[in-house]
């Protein structure tokens, strides 16, 4: 079975202020304080030392500081000047502020994509730190601070598991065939999800390299989109190096490792039962 590294960033581009998508900072550390209990190690990123400082903080309410690294860069924007430069132009093109049918959703923004953009580069900055043989992205809000699993302290573990040779995602809807463009054009459907995947640390370099190359090509031809959907094109274009799962939000840590926790149950609306037949439905056309 294979020893896990957690790694984990903030970058605060004052989400607070996105309508209809806000979250504060105190959000944030909110979230983090109910998994920051697992008992791996754990490296994370921050452009701010008071951030650094927090996370250390809470880690040493589990006694896990030990067990903690925290990385301050002096600029997130320096990871990569020249795609954060390009996403900023998409952002004000007049044509693909048209382009898009959802005018007000986060990945609208550059930042906001480059915040994405920035997990493949902590993975790979984790693997020059890290001395277990597995890397595993978890958003800092995962779960959203207890949305889908029971319990106040539901993380009192250590997370082991064999995760093979390859980078592995993890899908919530069916594996769409719909051309990126049309994704990107109407932000649907969410396929792959963002707020976790594995990375051997041996490979951590390749998934850097093939992200650096998606961003930029399709910056190039003037689109942006979230982690989600750059995923998706990763994917596509370098099929022999992942291996996907089915699974749904948060749930891949149950699946894959620690069946012992425990969901909440969640009623569904009659709404939200007809949403689901409906995308299912339109899926398949």
């Amino acid at each position: 079975m294979d020893k896990i590294t957690i790694v984990t960033a903030f970058f605060d581009i004052n989400r607070a202020e996105f309508k209809g998508y806000n979250r504060s900072v105190e959000n944030y550390f909110n979230y983090f304080e109910r998994w920051a209990e697992i008992k791996n190690d754990l490296i994370f990123f921050c452009e701010n030392k008071d951030y650094a400082n927090k996370v250390l903080e809470i880690r040493n309410k589990f006694g896990l500081k030990e067990k903690t690294k925290t990385v301050v860069l002096s600029s997130l924007i320096d990871i990569d000047k020249p795609l954060y430069e390009k996403l900023v132009n998409i952002e004000k093109d007049t044509y693909f502020q048209n382009f898009r049918l959802k005018k007000q959703n986060p990945e609208n923004k550059a930042t906001y994509n480059f915040v994405m953009y920035s997990k493949f580069y902590c993975i790979y900055q984790a693997s020059l730190l890290a001395k277990d043989t597995q890397l595993v992205w978890l958003d800092f809000g995962f779960e959203h601070g207890g949305e889908t699993f029971k319990g106040e302290h539901p993380y009192d573990f250590e997370w082991i598991h064999d995760f093979g040779d390859k980078i592995n995602l993890f899908y919530k809807t069916e594996i769409t065939t719909i051309p990126i463009f049309e994704i990107i054009r109407t932000l649907s459907p969410d396929c792959i999800m963002g707020c976790l995947f594995t990375c051997p640390i041996e490979k951590a370099k390749i998934l850097w390299d093939i992200m650096q190359t998606c961003y930029h090509n399709l910056a190039d031809i003037g689109l942006m989109d979230d982690d989600q959907v750059l995923l998706l094109l990763a994917y596509r274009l370098n099929i022999d190096k992942f291996t996907l799962h089915k699974s749904s939000w948060f749930l891949p840590i149950k699946e894959f490792g620690n069946k012992n926790l425990q969901l909440i149950e969640h009623k569904q609306t009659f709404f939200n039962k007809f949403k689901n037949i409906l995308k299912k439905f339109l899926l398949k056309k």
